[in-house]
């Protein structure tokens, strides 16, 4: 009597196959699922499952079946995420582990550029500013040149040792015509190591179909007080700060001219800002930030640190945004170092004058669900 077969593995059907795939974390394990048997090979060759490709390089260079993976599906890759595991700051490795990282990953580059694999979006993070990867920069540089159909690029802490985003953007020429979304976040004082502002804002008011764009307000001040010409489809301005600069230093937007304000719905006629704060603020510089010539839509506020005068500082701040009346603004979460029933009265205060607010989130409490629920202003009271 012949033995009991057990079941037939190579007929699951390809949505239960592609499910289990899914759940596989190393590219080990997905690698011996793929050649497990000539079904689940077709199963998972599908386009979906290989469209987004990360690549943590201080971990990633040493795996040995990265290289194999790539060679296998780059042809499916849209999008593209360069990471490191360790801060930009404190990456301290040996040489020869450099050398390796920058074979291993270099390799990688070169295949997509010689293949000229086009992708949709690029995301680089924490990229350190160091000299033994400056030869991967500029493969990276390279590749990021090629790229005729880029809708997005991120550049997150990534110093490309001073070769910096200024000069990246130049490499985005090529999609200028698709090229939809622009993100840039770096520390203050990276941000400012040879910025060519008349270069970067060359290279903006060459995206013409750009929708949303994300810096910081220093590099904005670079950018808008060079701007000469509108930018038509820019819908979505993020602006951060969050860093204090040094005393010799002003606040970057206290060096825009009211002149220079005035041409900002000129200029950037369907922008709506958003605006994200990481650090205590004063009246004075409310005064600065908050401008009645742009439409604030969001305000996200976090303190960072207490100090003596958050309390007042923070009630003089939230008088000056109800004077200006936004009448765009729709969501604000505040984050405070002392208890929110401080703030009661001035929350009130706002929410009356500013009547498009439909979300507060004040220390990851939401005060505000539907304006609707009230029959007019008079009876809105925010409960605390």
């Amino acid at each position: 009597m012949d033995a009991p077969r057990g079941p037939d593995w190579t007929t699951l059907p390809h949505e239960l196959v592609a499910t289990v795939f899914q759940n596989l974390d190393t590219r080990k394990d997905r690698i011996a699922f793929t050649l497990a048997c000539p079904e689940w090979f077709l199963a998972t060759d599908a386009p979906v499952f290989w469209q987004n490709f990360k690549i943590v390089i201080d971990v990633d260079y040493a795996d040995p079946y990265l290289m194999h993976m790539v060679q296998r599906y780059f042809r499916h890759f849209k999008t593209l995420e360069l990471t490191w595991v360790m801060s930009p700051r404190w990456v301290r490795m040996p040489f020869s582990h450099y050398k390796e990282m920058v074979k291993a990953i270099g390799r990688i580059l070169v295949l997509l550029y010689d293949f000229s694999v086009q992708l949709r979006e690029i995301h680089v993070s924490r990229w350190p500013g160091s000299k033994h990867t400056k030869k991967l920069g500029y493969l990276l540089m390279r590749y990021i040149k090629s790229q005729t159909r880029l809708r997005i690029l991120t550049l997150n802490e990534a110093n490309f040792y001073h070769v910096n985003f200024a000069n990246v953007l130049t490499e985005c020429m090529r999609s200028h015509k698709t090229l939809k979304k622009l993100n840039f976040h770096y520390t203050t004082k990276w941000s400012r190591q040879s910025f060519n502002r008349w270069l970067f804002s060359m290279c903006l008011e060459n995206l013409y179909f750009l929708e949303s764009l994300t810096m910081d307000c220093w590099m904005f001040w670079q950018f808008f007080s060079k701007l000469q010409t509108l930018i038509p489809k820019l819908k979505e301005l993020n602006l951060y700060l969050d860093e204090s600069p040094s005393p010799s230093q002003p606040e970057p937007l206290a060096l825009i001219k009211d002149s220079q304000w005035e041409l900002f719905s000129t200029y950037l006629p369907r922008s709506c800002v958003y605006l994200t704060i990481e650090r205590p603020m004063n009246d004075t510089l409310a005064s600065i930030i908050f401008q009645k010539d742009y439409k604030l839509v969001s305000l996200n506020w976090n303190y960072t640190y207490y100090r003596e005068s958050c309390r007042t500082d923070c009630c003089l701040c939230l008088d000056k945004l109800a004077h200006l009346d936004y009448p765009c603004l729709e969501r604000i979460r505040l984050n405070v170092p002392f208890p929110p029933e401080v703030l009661r009265d001035r929350v009130n205060y706002l929410v009356r004058k500013c009547r498009g607010i439909k979300s507060f989130i004040l220390n990851g409490n939401e005060l505000i669900v539907n304006r609707d629920f009230f029959r007019s202003p008079a009876h809105f009271t925010v409960l605390m």
